[in-house]
């Protein structure tokens, strides 16, 4: 049963950043949506053991390391297409 709510914390964190809602009828539907998938997951079986949604404090070191690496990316991919004197073509 632990698994199954750490599941369901991780997915209403998700939820809850990505829709920004925070009035009360918004969040019940949240929690609901969110509990109604995990239920739904562990049913069919498809979330196991080995499916955890975080392995201890991996994600903390992963999470800003893909960050950094997303921007300076896009800062590479800038300076491409903005320099007048790379000689790119369509």
């Amino acid at each position: 049963m632990c698994q199954a709510f750490e599941r369901f914390i991780v997915l209403f964190a998700v939820w809850l950043l990505w829709s920004g809602h925070t009035s009360a009828l918004m969040l019940f539907f949240g929690v609901l949506s969110c509990a109604f998938v995990v239920w739904i997951a562990r049913r069919m079986e498809i979330a196991d053991h080995e499916s955890q949604p975080s392995k201890g404090l991996r994600p903390l070191v992963y999470i800003p390391w893909l960050m950094l690496q997303v921007v300076l990316s896009s800062l590479s991919v800038a300076r491409i297409i903005l320099d007048p004197k790379l000689p790119i073509e369509p």
